[in-house]
């Protein structure tokens, strides 16, 4: 029977990626009949050393998931969800894979890791707090977003179905690193947009602390 056995890689950390394609807080399904799923893509800088070696662990893991799920072989018509954004072929095991470019803000040479999840992965932020605990975020935070600087921990899995054969990743987590520049339209902030107006005489200004 196919699919029926699984095949997972221990966890992976990514450091210092961006992020893209965020969507940590809300699930959401794609076709009929799909449980919803959290999902993130991260980039990687191919032309950064600590990166070249992420990129390089990914691919060595992939290999490993594939080789126990496929009895010590690798299929030619494999199924990658990383790769280069330029499309330049990416290399597992034997095989030599041909990338799908991606025409996405911020992917212009870049390596890319897609991820998803049915449960929802952790998200914090940098530090620790009395209790000794990240602080969990929330989207209505607005400190993680599409654009962002983050460290990631996923899981490679290999997958053979009806969908095909393929190295999917589960996302795990996600810390909030630095700010970046948003992909995409970046929400409007009101606290920029206007200034405070003055309250008629006669007219209480509003209590924010109820």
């Amino acid at each position: 029977m196919r699919g029926n056995r699984m095949s997972t890689s221990e966890k992976l950390s990514l450091t210092n990626v961006r992020l893209s394609f965020a969507r940590l807080f809300v699930p959401k399904a794609f076709r009929e009949g799909q449980a919803a799923r959290y999902e993130s893509a991260f980039l990687l800088d191919p032309s950064n050393e600590e990166h070249q070696g992420l990129i390089e662990m990914i691919q060595e893991r992939a290999l490993e998931v594939v080789k126990e799920k496929f009895n010590g072989k690798v299929p030619k018509g494999l199924d990658l969800c990383f790769g280069y954004a330029d499309g330049d072929p990416i290399v597992v095991g034997p095989n030599k894979y041909a990338s799908k470019p991606k025409e996405y803000d911020g992917y212009e040479g870049m390596f890319f890791i897609t991820s998803a999840n049915t449960t929802k992965p952790k998200v914090v932020g940098r530090t620790r707090g009395d209790d000794g605990k990240f602080r969990q975020l929330e989207e209505e935070d607005g400190i993680v977003y599409s654009g962002c600087y983050v460290n990631a921990t996923i899981a490679l899995w290999a997958q053979d179905n009806e969908f095909g054969k393929r190295v999917n990743a589960n996302l795990r987590a996600v810390q909030f690193v630095r700010e970046g520049e948003a992909f995409g339209v970046a929400p409007v902030d009101a606290n920029d947009e206007f200034d405070e107006v003055e309250i008629p005489e006669g007219e209480e200004a509003e209590n924010w602390d109820d």
